[in-house]
């Protein structure tokens, strides 16, 4: 099947699960693609994957919106983790296809909760990154061993980095790790009603792509006390968690308890394929319904490893301790 990025692929489950149980006994090397700014999910993730011992982030690249300030963003949270060497690049704002249908929703400015943490006295402040493809095929074509993706937004940046890369550089993708979707229920899921026609040509790449749907990330929750003793007064990552988690509480209008961190689930499954209980599906994306637009749909078998279940508790539990892991050997 063709579309705006030319043709889909499937290929058996067989391949796809040896494929990946090959890969997955080394330290994982990762891109991490995110809408970072917006739900504060996404920071936990980000810093989840910067902090994990089996991670090794060689770039991380930002989508959707005011992606120059969002890549500014995920600088000035690289401090205080002590990695600023990590490359940062600033991805596609709109895809042409919302462009050309007029789509307006979502609406990236209306979600930007935490983006203005960048301030004027920061050295991240007003500085510009490269594309988000550019970083994307420089790290595939400097390192040899496979690399998977993290998007913790739309797809709008992997899908045009497999347009770009030669299929000797494409063969080094070992697979993409998505929260995504949601195939229980008629719903739109943020990420891929972002860019739908990108979402459904990665999840028809012929690649190995987890998928965490929407009601079972869903399930992961901390509530602003947790957050608040966890983080209060610990080390200066704890402190930029806190800190951004403080305004965008205060944004939402204390709609929520707290944090619903749905972006962790493919940062586990990036770690250890266990963490997630999955079946194989194939995925389509609902591309020109009115009031369907961005829904996804699932067939039985194919590529696609669809989340089933997971232990929400544990999940939350390993971040918080991954986080405090530096901090407890630093005073020690």
């Amino acid at each position: 099947m063709a579309g705006r990025f030319g043709d889909v692929f499937c290929v058996p489950k067989s391949r796809v699960l040896g494929r990946l149980e090959a890969w997955q006994m080394e330290k994982t090397q990762v891109i991490f693609d995110t809408d970072l700014g917006e739900d504060i999910d996404d920071l936990y993730a980000l810093c989840l994957a910067v902090v994990h011992p089996q991670l090794d982030v060689q770039a991380i690249t930002t989508v959707h919106g005011d992606t120059q300030a969002k890549a500014r963003l995920a600088k000035k949270v690289l401090r205080p983790i002590g990695r600023p060497d990590i490359p940062v690049g600033a991805g596609i704002s709109m895809s042409e296809a919302r462009i050309a249908r007029k789509q307006v929703l979502p609406d990236p400015t209306h979600s930007a909760t935490y983006i203005d943490f960048v301030t004027p006295d920061d050295p991240e402040f007003g500085t510009e990154s490269l594309a988000a493809t550019d970083v994307i095929v420089s790290v595939l074509r400097e390192f040899r061993s496979p690399t998977s993706f993290i998007v913790a937004g739309a797809f709008s940046n992997v899908a045009q980095a497999l347009t770009q890369v030669p299929d000797s550089y494409r063969g080094r993708i070992a697979s993409v790790a998505s929260m995504a979707g949601e195939t229980y229920a008629l719903h739109s899921e943020y990420n891929v009603l972002c860019d739908p026609e990108a979402a459904d040509y990665v999840f028809n790449s012929g690649l190995p792509v987890f998928m965490g749907t929407f009601h079972l990330t869903a399930r992961l929750k901390a509530t602003m006390e947790d957050v608040r003793r966890q983080c209060c007064g610990r080390s200066p990552l704890h402190e930029v968690l806190l800190a951004c988690t403080e305004t965008w509480f205060s944004r939402i209008g204390a709609s929520l308890p707290g944090p619903v961190l749905y972006d962790l689930v493919p940062v586990y499954w990036a770690v250890d394929h266990d963490w997630i209980e999955t079946r194989s599906s194939t995925v389509r994306v609902e591309l020109e319904g009115a009031y369907t637009r961005g829904q996804t749909v699932r067939f039985d078998g194919g590529p696609v490893l669809e989340s089933t279940d997971l232990d929400a508790e544990k999940m939350v539990k390993e971040f918080f301790d991954l986080i405090d892991r530096p901090f407890r050997e630093m005073v020690q």
